[in-house]
């Protein structure tokens, strides 16, 4: 390879070609699948008119603001000051022409005066709209973890072939949490009983936000599958190759270039060598990257070593400290992925303006979070396939081979069971509980309640459309102990125990949120209450079922028959009990409510024995031999009944009722008693990790 100095002119092309090529751009005139890629509806290429926008204030004398700083900086790698004063040149007449209607460059840049710059301010307050036309496309895609938790193909046919439809330009991220608070309760709001005396301050992690800790990521390439070859352009070569740039919220990236891959055809599949690895450095709250297929037709080896110090550049603004922390604090993956779209465009306009005769087969932007590396890591091989549907139709397979991500202990995170009984991988929501959690499915949706450790506040979220809300707290409400949680009476209780070791309990409705917290009874020293739903036992409706413990470990029973709490003071037949108690409906007696504890290692459980009057005593069922360390948790879901258990090896197992049979869940190791519901169809089990 040769090499050259930052600003030596770009080999094989004039500033008058590439001047050309802007104008073409800019006009709508130029029919490559670049000007494709670069279609808008009037807020979209906003790097890119910012980028121009610079350009044409670095012409008439104005001072660059940090965004402009940092995009002038990558042009200023292969093109010199004067002309990109030219193409500021450019741009300004082309506007001055067309108007809002010039190509490539949004109506927020175009009508923009001169002297009035465009800084990461401006990018931030005008992020909606970018957003909006993003992901109205059907080449951007949010995809929920836990399609990748389950191991399934992230993108679907209706965006593989809108990748096509869209020159080859494409990004893709995963959901997340939405989300972080600042572990303030509001001014106003009610406190159940606290204990007497100040309540202890608590600094730092453990406030109720998604806790990042730096680790070491790293992405490899494997291979890639041909679906379609590119086309020949007649010149001596046939091959393509693969460019990466990438850059975490740490470090900067390399810029990758691949070996050539020689007379690829339909149906292969070709493999990486030594030169595989695209990442490998610091990230704690994200990373991205942009990828290219490209067709090496007439290249020579002086266009790879410019191409290559280009992309070097371009991963020096992809998601560098100062830019990642502008935009990216607690966004949505709407955003990360539109982001991604963006940065991506300014690689493709820099391919279209500088390159020689490379052609640009599809170019991918791709959005990671610590939660997806941690899927990646658990996922079976770590891999996830990504298609370049350009020129031509290639899937590339990436793989994760760095560290496990170092989400906190007491970190929540879950396990789904689909229709066909594959379970998926664990999904951290990066929420430090310091309590076992609770979950409930209400009108279609999945809840959640957890402990935050900071403050002991008692803290709620919903998923929604595959996302999780961001956590709030519930009243002033404050605990030590697990929250219990279920759905009756067309509303989700909740019940805990407060600081002052009362029982507390509250409804909430969609239309109305939670009511005023009303305590249970006068009986104190109450903790862990469980909480299930089961038919009533004459006429219709539901009946919501209580246990928890008492100092002593013996039992405290109420059941509310939609009206009022009715106590049920019967001893069970072991007691006292240990703190971990579970309920579940069952499955055979649709009234009955199943009762599951632990004493020393052994599990029991129980059910009650129904009169005229009511249920007057309970008797023990036949239940597993295995030792359990903590839990057991009781859940029904479809025909049978299902029990969750820590084994004494640290594994989290599950067991059908009637079986006596176990199954280890592999990549799941709670710290006490995990929380499970049927939910849709499928099964959620949440737990501390």
């Amino acid at each position: 390879m040769t090499s050259r100095t930052d600003t030596a002119p770009l080999a094989e092309t004039s500033p008058e070609e590439r001047l050309e090529r802007l104008k073409g751009l800019l006009r709508g005139t130029r029919g490559t699948r670049a000007a494709q890629a670069l279609r808008s509806s009037g807020a979209g290429n906003v790097l890119i008119g910012a980028l121009l926008h610079a350009a044409d204030r670095l012409r008439a004398g104005h001072q660059a603001t940090d965004l402009e700083q940092k995009l002038l900086a990558v042009l200023r790698t292969k093109v010199p000051d004067a002309e990109i004063r030219e193409w500021g040149r450019v741009y300004r007449e082309a506007v001055n022409q067309l108007g809002e209607n010039v190509a490539v460059v949004p109506r927020a840049l175009s009508t923009r005066p001169m002297a009035s710059g465009y800084s990461f301010a401006d990018l931030r307050a005008g992020w909606g709209p970018v957003v909006a036309e993003t992901m109205a496309k059907k080449n951007a895609m949010v995809v929920s973890r836990e399609i990748l938790a389950a191991g399934a193909p992230v993108e679907d046919a209706e965006f593989i072939a809108a990748l096509l439809d869209n020159g080859g330009l494409g990004a893709v991220g995963f959901d997340r949490p939405r989300g972080t608070l600042n572990g303030a309760s509001a001014a106003g709001e009610q406190m159940i009983g606290e204990a007497e005396g100040p309540a202890e301050e608590t600094q730092g992690e453990g406030d109720g936000r998604a806790v990042y800790r730096e680790f070491r990521a790293k992405l490899e390439l494997e291979n890639f599958y041909v679906h379609r070859e590119v086309g020949d352009q007649g010149g001596g070569k046939d091959e393509i190759y693969w460019l990466a740039s990438s850059g975490s919220d740490l470090i900067n990236g390399p810029a990758y270039r691949s070996e050539e891959f020689g007379a690829v055809k339909r149906g292969e599949t070709r493999s990486f060598s030594s030169n595989r690895v695209i990442f490998d450095g610091k990230m704690a709250k994200r990373l991205a990257m942009v990828l290219y297929c490209m067709e090496a037709d007439q290249s020579t080896a002086a266009w790879y070593d410019d191409l290559m110090k280009a992309l070097g550049d371009l991963a020096k603004a992809l998601y560098a400290l100062e830019f990642g922390n502008a935009l990216l604090p607690g966004l949505p993956g709407a955003d990360l992925v539109t982001l991604a779209t963006e940065l991506a465009k300014m690689g493709v306009i820099l391919m279209e303006a500088l390159r020689n005769y490379d052609d640009l087969s599809a170019t991918r932007g791709i959005a990671f979070t610590a939660f997806d590396m941690a899927l990646l890591y658990h996922r079976d091989g770590g891999n996830v396939a990504y298609h370049f549907n350009g020129d031509g139709h290639h899937e590339l397979r990436m793989k994760y081979t760095g560290d496990p991500v170092p989400f906190p202990t007491g970190t929540l995170e879950y396990l789904v069971q689909d229709a066909r009984g594959h379970w998926s991988v664990p999904i951290s929501l990066g929420w430090e509980s310091m309590s076992a959690p609770a979950v409930a499915s209400y009108n279609g949706k999945l809840y959640a309640a957890f402990i935050r450790p900071s403050d002991q506040a008692v803290m709620w979220s919903v998923q929604e459309a595959g996302i999780w809300s961001e956590p709030q707290q519930v009243g002033g409400w404050r605990s030590y102990y697990p929250p219990a949680l279920a759905a009756a009476h067309g509303k989700l209780y909740i019940m805990v125990s407060g600081l002052d070791a009362k029982l507390y309990w509250s409804t909430f409705t969609e239309a109305t949120s939670w009511n005023a917290a009303t305590q249970v009874s006068v009986v104190v020293n109450q903790e862990r209450p469980s909480l299930t739903t089961t038919a009533k036992r004459s006429g219709s409706g539901e009946t919501v079922w209580m246990t928890c413990t008492v100092k002593n470990g013996n039992p405290f029973t109420m059941y509310h028959d939609g009206t009022r709490w009715i106590p049920n003071l019967d001893p069970m037949p072991y007691s006292p009990l240990v703190r971990d108690v579970s309920m579940a409906p069952g499955t055979s007696v649709a009234y009955e409510p199943w009762r599951a504890t632990r004493i020393g290692e052994t599990v029991h459980v129980c059910k009650p024995v129904f009169t005229a009057l009511g249920p007057v005593h309970w008797t023990e069922k036949v239940g597993p031999s295995w030792p359990s360390a903590h839990g057991p948790t009781l859940v029904t879901h479809g025909s049978a009944m299902h029990l969750l258990f820590c084994g004494t090896d640290g594994g989290l197992y599950t067991s059908v009722a009637g079986t006596q049979q176990r199954t280890r869940l592999t990549k799941a190791a709670p710290m006490d008693a995990s929380a499970a519901v049927s939910h849709n169809h499928k099964l959620y089990v949440m737990y501390r990790r």
